[in-house]
């Protein structure tokens, strides 16, 4: 079967309605021509203000493989913002460092990649003409993002453009500058208040959050919206709708824009197929709310909040409630402390995998962790290993669970190259999907990453559901590290790295809750010869290498599923359970210690030799009463041959 196209698209805090929109086309795009969509996508704001988060958050996009990709989109705009370009510029660099591929960037160019943008000048003259013809505006105000912003140009050309269509003149000192946000419009709004600018009959904001600003801080002086001034809005977002006094608003048209960006990879991809023809009505885009003086679009409202994230009351009896992300049921979840209950590094991916269910829908959810994830001491903050781990996958299949068991995977077949960026972006499927590449990390430190995988078809796409619930799932990870490492302070021996008889006690228990009554016990014992001869004649440094040497020799024979113990000063324990061949795989096992040992004295040319007694027993467990009975006879055996060896050395 012919291989499906990849596109991939880098768009981070996906999350907000400009990036909703912009998904919604990419999707439907790319389903109509059979596409995978591979999104990378750093779940924060590209302004944040903790840097060391920023970062992390931004290492996901060094996990692709540019080689893998046919095309990419970049969603540039939501990378800048406040006057900082830190993100920008770190995606121009990956690009122009990496990237071979054709790059279609969305509403801001990037470097010197082809651009495609959203007609906004459109929609400002059909915002325009509203306040012309259906209130009789004369005496306008425009305010406008930077000055230096190429979008500005596009929703000031709109404006212009209607002006001029009806032979009226623009006032350039009734146009004003600010940054798109709630702060431009009040610092409008105060200079009316103070008096230096007089009221206008409309001004027509180029964002939602510039003309809430303005229109609460008139509101708080007295001044009324709409009876005295009238306001407008851009960008159809929750906050316009759901403000004291709603702001009319417009939608742009994201989704053509992200449709087109589509169309021109499949141009240069596939030049001899044709292209999707979709029809839009631009008039459509306008919403009402108070702050025009028009009749409320309450239909428009109660859509608005009944597509909210946080509600009250859910109708737990509709089944399709289960198949939607909602806040109010993560945060009565209790999901922080099922995460914080959990003791060790098998329950708190289990418990992971069992919350999935707050981020539904999906088809698979896939936990892909670097090895030495549970290694405090080893801090990643560039790039990603050569190999990670899928620790947890979770697959839904007409909305059933098919492998419930498998939250932790520690087998060999799911550790894979970094450079596949997911084994299953090359498995065939008879769908077009996408997989939604999420970072995983606690503050700088990266420690992999997981995958929302959905059929392009459902639409799915990542909220403030998902990036609240991965943030939960980051804490717990970091937490669990941390748990490991005091329970290896208090269940490993510093000097060797072997378990000591606290760690014995837990990891036998581990051993014997996976075992069958038919398997059998066993314990080597390994008693280091002649430790206070080395001390007294060579120092304690040197019985500390004797010591060491032992436990290593120890450890190396020591295989999965079996614990290595240091159980006193020159004592050691070898335990395993499981499907032994009786004695003769102990006594391979003491074969290998006694090589390991002799290539240590060989490479070491100390002017002693490393030696140790040894001794074993072995039993089936449906034969124990006591598994002492067991390390006991082991150790009388050690200490036969310890007498033996005094004997011979005599």
């Amino acid at each position: 079967m012919e291989k499906r196209r990849l596109i991939g698209c880098i768009i981070n805090c996906p999350e907000n309605i400009y990036q909703q929109r912009i998904l919604d086309g990419l999707l439907a795009r790319c389903e109509m021509y059979g596409y995978d969509l591979a999104a990378f996508c750093p779940l924060v704001n590209s302004v944040h203000f903790y840097k060391d988060f920023l970062h992390a958050e931004f290492n996901i996009l060094e996990l692709m493989n540019f080689e893998l990709l046919d095309a990419v989109v970049v969603v540039s705009l939501p990378l800048v913002g406040m006057g900082d370009s830190s993100s920008f510029e770190r995606v121009r660099d990956l690009l122009k460092r990496r990237c071979k591929k054709p790059v279609i960037c969305l509403d801001l160019p990037i470097a010197d990649y082809e651009t495609i943008y959203t007609d906004d000048a459109t929609s400002f003259a059909a915002i325009t003409s509203h306040v012309l013809d259906v209130h009789g505006c004369k005496n306008i105000y425009f305010l406008a993002g930077s000055q230096s912003d190429g979008i500005v140009d596009q929703r000031l050309k709109g404006f212009k453009d209607e002006m001029a269509r009806r032979g009226l003149p623009v006032d350039e000192n009734k146009i004003f500058f600010g940054d798109f946000w709630y702060t431009s419009g009040a610092a409008l709004a105060n200079r009316m208040i103070s008096g230096e600018l007089e009221l206008p009959d409309a001004v027509i904001c180029g964002s939602d959050h510039m003309a809430i600003g303005l229109t609460n801080a008139l509101v708080a002086a007295g001044i009324s919206v709409p009876d005295q001034v009238i306001v407008t809005g851009y960008d159809a977002t929750q906050e316009a709708i759901v403000n004291e006094v709603s702001v009319t608003t417009y939608t742009p048209d994201n989704v053509s824009m992200a449709e087109r960006a589509i169309d021109r990879i499949r141009e240069i991809l596939e030049p001899d197929k044709p292209l999707a023809v979709v029809d839009r009505n631009p008039a459509e885009g306008m919403f009402i709310g108070l702050s025009c003086g028009c009749p409320v679009d309450h239909k428009h409202l109660i859509h608005t909040l009944s597509r909210s994230l946080y509600k009250l009351n859910r109708d737990f009896g509709d089944e399709t409630i289960h198949d939607n992300e909602d806040l109010y049921r993560l945060t009565e979840s209790y999901m922080l402390e099922a995460l914080t209950e959990t003791k060790s590094p098998e329950e708190c991916l289990g418990s992971i995998g069992s919350q999935t269910y707050l981020i539904r829908p999906f088809d698979s959810f896939y936990l892909c962790l670097r090895e030495n994830w549970l290694d405090t001491d080893t801090v990643l903050t560039d790039g990603y290993p050569a190999t990670v781990r899928t620790n947890i996958r979770y697959a839904m299949i007409d909305g059933q669970h098919v492998n419930p068991e498998n939250y932790h995977c520690d087998d060999d077949r799911e550790r894979f190259d970094t450079k596949l960026m997911l084994h299953e972006l090359h498995r065939y499927h008879n769908k077009p999907y996408v997989y939604y590449f999420l970072p995983v990390h606690f503050q700088n430190n990266t420690l992999g990453f997981a995958v929302l995988q959905c059929e392009t078809a459902r639409g799915v796409k990542p909220t403030g559901v998902l990036r609240n619930w991965m943030r939960n799932v980051y804490n717990a990870l970091q937490m669990t590290r941390v748990n490991h490492r005091l329970q290896d302070f208090s269940e490993i021996d510093k000097m060797t790295g072997l378990k000591n008889r606290r760690g014995m006690e837990n990891g036998l228990k581990e051993l014997f809750q996976n075992a069958n009554k038919s398997d059998l016990f066993y314990a080597i014992v390994f008693d280091l010869d002649g430790l206070k001869y080395i001390n007294d004649n060579f120092g304690h440094t040197e019985g500390d290498f004797a010591i060491t040497s032992v436990a290593s020799a120890v450890a190396k024979v020591t295989d999965n599923h079996e614990i290595s113990i240091r159980a006193g000063g020159d004592e050691f324990y070898l335990i395993g359970v499981g499907a032994y061949c009786t004695e003769k795989t102990l006594i391979d096992k003491i074969s290998n210690y006694r090589r390991i040992i002799g290539d240590i004295n060989r490479s070491a040319n100390k002017p002693y030799e490393i030696s140790a007694s040894v001794g074993f027993s072995i039993k089936r467990i449906s034969e124990l009463t006591d598994i002492n009975e067991v390390i006991c006879e082991a150790d009388k055996y050690m200490y036969l041959c310890k007498q033996e060896s005094k004997r011979r050395r005599r």
